[in-house]
């Protein structure tokens, strides 16, 4: 599990995708709009052809700047890039540096390696923080539940 727009997955269609796997109508697109949307369709031809949601970008003309209305679509990223750099640095520092990745097996240190060189520019390595930030943040809730993972162990 990755954060940002890997693949070309957005957080949209992962909702989507999770949603629809469970039967379930996540969005609600129109809301009390939808007079309005059914009068373009019934004044517009068909929407055969190569543009797309002709209804809903007429009608957004409404009330938008035609150049959001008709710019390209764009994925949703979370800048957890920069987070890590900026807001999150104290907490993924704390959390990567806890020890609880070294008692579920993954080297302390060169996930302290690879943060150093994420901090300092040189590369960037988000994508393999967020599932280590995550599993640090479980295995300290465990600890706190129950007890059974001691919070000193760390491993070089």
């Amino acid at each position: 599990m990755g954060f940002g727009n890997a693949a070309g997955e957005g957080l949209l269609t992962k909702a989507d995708r999770s949603s629809m796997s469970s039967a379930l109508e996540l969005r609600a697109p129109f809301g009390r709009s939808g007079d309005g949307i059914r009068e373009i369709a019934a004044r517009s031809r068909s929407c055969e052809g190569i543009q797309t949601k002709v209804f809903l970008k007429q009608y957004a003309l409404r009330y938008l700047p035609e150049n959001i209305v008709l710019r390209r679509k764009r994925g949703l990223s979370v800048p957890i890039s920069a987070w890590l750099r900026g807001p999150l640095h104290d907490l993924a520092e704390v959390t990567l540096g806890n020890g609880h990745l070294a008692q579920a097996g993954i080297r302390t240190g060169a996930v302290q390696d690879l943060f150093s060189e994420h901090i300092s520019g040189q590369a960037d390595h988000a994508a393999r923080f967020g599932p280590c930030l995550v599993l640090s943040e479980w295995l300290d809730w465990v600890a706190s539940e129950t007890g059974a993972i001691s919070t000193a162990a760390s491993q070089p």
